[in-house]
């Protein structure tokens, strides 16, 4: 049996999880700290909305994906298919949570 051949076994939910939410919050967070202030009729923690809510999309996004993983071992479109299917479901959950973190709670 080759090397190509051989299944793989995909990476643990808890890990792919990890990778999304930890991608995102590093993005958000670098985001919120050089973007600016909030105005002043904000509260104290006006910034932990958009940070979790973004985190537990990218949390969310790395379920999606690990779900989807064991469809990718087949090849050709069976391969591409779900990883482009992954990609744009994460990418749409971190766009809906960051915009409806930024917008805040009011």
């Amino acid at each position: 049996m080759t090397e190509q051949n051989q299944l793989q076994k995909p990476a643990p939910l808890g890990q792919n999880a990890l990778l999304g939410a930890s991608l995102v919050f590093a993005l958000v967070a670098i985001c919120l700290l050089f973007g600016g202030g909030p105005t002043s009729d904000a509260s104290t923690f006006w910034w932990l909305l958009p940070l979790l809510l973004v985190t537990l999309a990218g949390a969310l996004g790395g379920t999606f994906y690990y779900l989807l993983a064991r469809l990718t071992y087949k090849g050709g479109w069976s391969t591409a298919f779900p990883n482009i299917l992954s990609a744009l479901v994460y990418i749409l959950l971190l766009a809906i949570s960051f915009a409806l973190g930024m917008s805040g709670p009011n």
